[in-house]
């Protein structure tokens, strides 16, 4: 090997870790950034901007908290008291509720696993997928057949089913 061909692998062994380390502590940045912005969001009640920041922070690095907080939004925003209050029918509402508790069951069983999946991640991100899927069906169950988006619902993010 010539010096400059063993200049350059050396250049290149040294260089490159450091800017895979770079690129991982951006997006580290990044969601920290949509977190702190979807957690103050939270906080103020407004579930859809927090929803948004969330989404957002698990798109720039796909930890399994942000689909716990994702879920935790979505579970919000099912608005069963404006459909009570709107005399929606019966069967829509309990439609509803029946698709959040098995929101809220699948999310409970993720936090009292212990560490959001520490023992089993992949695991854990496929029920927390479930838990988002099933908030979205209980929404989508609330909106009047002729309303957009009521006619199917979205698969989840880790969707298991078979199509």
């Amino acid at each position: 090997m010539t010096r400059a061909r063993f200049a350059a692998v050396m250049t290149a062994a040294v260089l490159l870790p450091s800017l895979a380390a770079a690129a991982t502590s951006e997006a580290e940045r990044e969601a920290r950034t949509h977190f702190q912005a979807g957690e103050a969001r939270f906080k103020a009640g407004a579930f859809d901007e927090a929803l948004a920041e969330y989404q957002k922070g698990y798109e720039a690095k796909p930890l399994p908290g942000f689909l716990v907080n994702i879920a935790q939004c979505q579970r919000r925003l099912g608005d069963l008291k404006s459909a009570r209050a709107a005399n929606a029918p019966k069967s829509q509402v309990s439609a509803a509720q029946d698709f959040q508790r098995k929101a809220q069951f699948y999310l409970d069983f993720v936090e009292a696993e212990n560490s959001s999946g520490f023992h089993a991640p992949q695991e854990a991100l496929r029920i927390l997928g479930e838990s988002i899927n099933f908030t979205r069906k209980g929404q989508l169950a609330l909106r009047s057949p002729g309303q957009p988006g009521s006619e199917s619902v979205r698969p989840s993010i880790m969707s298991t089913e078979k199509r």
